[in-house]
């Protein structure tokens, strides 16, 4: 297969992510010749990157509602190079000198099988003042292309098979959510404690599922 602009940034942490938001800037504004039909211009990457630079700075303190906001500039950083990558990608059609020139790190195709990604590790868990709130972030791991979040009552028990997860259940609430981001939230949960769990998924099929985390949502 053709060297292609690597997607890793995707998920490292957001002050490396605007580091690379610079570079891919710049390459894009010198070599504007070579990439005439950009998905995103070079004034909306820009923007996009300003405003996550801006949130890191804000949300130092750790204050909830400026780490969301964070989090949702961080998604639309993402969702915004993640195209543009794919983009360069198309353009340079496996010329490696091509995807440098656009500040993207180039990558050749794996020679061996990729591996199932490593069990998720939660780093911070907690409920904000919103009712009903958990916020969950993980710990930055490669070659995980989603990952599964799990709310579960304490009295409710889950057994993993392979990619297969089997979870008992009477009239029990379960919450999943299923993304490609590291940090997620669990909203319109009752005040009742639960146990969180993150599962990453990749090409290759599914992690360890991650030790049980209890925490109680604000009521």
């Amino acid at each position: 297969m053709n060297v292609t602009a690597s997607l890793d940034f995707v998920y490292d942490t957001p002050a490396n992510q605007s580091v690379l938001g610079d570079k891919v800037i710049n390459g894009l504004t010198k070599n504007a010749i070579l990439f005439p039909t950009l998905p995103h211009s070079v004034a909306d990457l820009t923007m996009a990157n300003d405003d996550l630079k801006n949130k890191i700075k804000a949300a130092a303190n750790n204050d909830t509602v400026l780490r969301k906001e964070l989090f949702d500039s961080t998604k639309i950083w993402i969702d915004n190079y993640k195209t543009t990558a794919k983009y360069v990608s198309l353009v340079a059609n496996g010329d490696e000198t091509i995807i440098v020139k656009a500040g993207f790190t180039p990558t050749k195709s794996e020679t061996t099988p990729t591996p199932k990604p490593n069990t998720p590790a939660i780093k911070d868990l907690k409920s904000p003042l919103q009712s009903g709130t958990i916020e969950v972030s993980l710990v930055s791991q490669k070659q995980t292309s989603a990952y599964l979040y799990m709310a579960l009552p304490l009295d409710v028990k889950v057994y993993q098979n392979g990619n297969q997860l089997n979870i008992k259940i009477a009239d029990k609430e379960i919450n999943l959510v299923i993304d490609t981001h590291r940090e997620i939230s669990f909203d319109g949960l009752d005040g009742n404690k639960v146990n969180i769990f993150a599962l990453a998924v990749n090409l290759a099929g599914t992690s360890v599922l991650s030790q049980p985390i209890a925490i109680t949502p604000q009521s």
